[in-house]
């Protein structure tokens, strides 16, 4: 834990200390801070609490807890070569940091970026009642286009590389080897239904090729993501989301291919300048994300809600860049 916190120190302190030592005009820091509740389940969560489980066959058990949040984000636009460059957490108590280049066209734009977890770990055998944690890293680039090919269009490719240091139950079993890389593709497309109301539906598809062909899947998803402009100082952002993973083989500890359905929804929103205060945001929602398996063991489900107050210092830009949602 005191690792963890002193990382998350150090991003901040990295941060801060990049915006203040450069000409201020042309750099934005926004940080934010509050609390969340979370609540749900997940047998493959390695966090310390979930060592002991009673078995493989029953749905996991629910847990509960608050937790303070601290985010940042950091940008620094070249409106010459009309680059905007970012750096920003991903999931910051595993370490996770993303980094890019949004680079903009007169029609569309172009953004790379990079991403690694550094803090996470897995299960050394996720399939023992009593389990001890390994280290793992996370780490791959995304690519995301809009607007180049057609008005209102994006698409998107990420690949994701997974390594795990001990991974005991693929020396056991081959065909569980968590090894390996998943590709994913997006697509799409913005409709302004309204002057202040834009709704994107979007399809994507997913191949996880891991070493361990029981942990090898396709995946299809659709998601359909609405932002409603409330009036200057409100926005409601809301998303659903629905996909299916199909894996490649027979699971050897469960004798059967394993296939989940998954779903998300949540909901957002968001004050700018909440009581006057220049700079300032606040933040508010909730999401729910649940995956229903063939196999029991695999179930998951989680709630979170959330409140934070942020504050933007330097270049101030349009409202919908007022936070970022990851």
């Amino acid at each position: 834990m005191i690792r963890k916190t002193i990382i998350t120190l150090a991003f901040i302190f990295l941060a801060a200390t990049s915006v203040y030592s450069a000409d201020f005009s042309n750099f934005s820091l926004k940080l934010s801070g509050g609390l969340a509740i979370l609540s749900g389940g997940d047998n493959l969560s390695s966090n310390r609490s979930n060592a002991v489980i009673p078995n493989l066959y029953e749905k996991p058990k629910n847990r509960h807890s608050i937790n303070p949040t601290l985010m940042f984000d950091m940008r620094y636009y070249d409106e010459r070569r009309r680059n905007e460059y970012y750096f920003n957490p991903i999931r910051m108590m595993h370490g996770g940091v993303s980094g890019g280049v949004k680079h903009k066209y007169d029609k569309g734009s172009i953004d790379l970026s990079g991403f690694f977890n550094i803090l996470d770990k897995q299960w050394e055998n996720p399939y023992a009642l009593n389990r001890s944690a390994t280290p793992s890293a996370n780490y791959g680039f995304d690519v995301k286009t809009s607007g180049l090919l057609a008005d209102s269009l994006s698409l998107g490719y990420k690949v994701s590389f997974t390594s795990i240091d001990n991974d005991a139950i693929g020396n056991a079993y081959q065909s569980l080897k968590r090894d390996g890389a998943s590709h994913k593709i997006h697509a799409g497309y913005k409709i302004k239904a309204a002057d202040a109301v834009a709704i994107t539906p979007s399809l994507s598809f997913e191949r996880a090729l891991y070493s361990g062909g029981a942990n090898r899947f396709s995946g299809y998803g659709a998601e359909l993501g609405a932002n409603l402009r409330l009036d200057e100082g409100r926005m409601l952002m809301a998303k659903v989301s629905v996909s299916e993973n199909v894996y490649d083989a027979v699971h050897p500890i469960f004798n059967k291919k394993r296939e989940d359905t998954n779903y998300g929804a949540s909901l957002m929103y968001i004050i700018f300048k909440p009581f006057g205060w220049e700079h300032w945001h606040a933040t508010m929602g909730a999401t729910h994300q649940r995956s229903v398996a063939n196999i029991v063991f695999f179930d998951k489900e989680f709630t979170v809600a959330l409140a934070a107050l942020g504050y933007t210092f330097g270049k101030q830009r349009g409202q919908e860049d007022a936070i970022t949602i990851r």
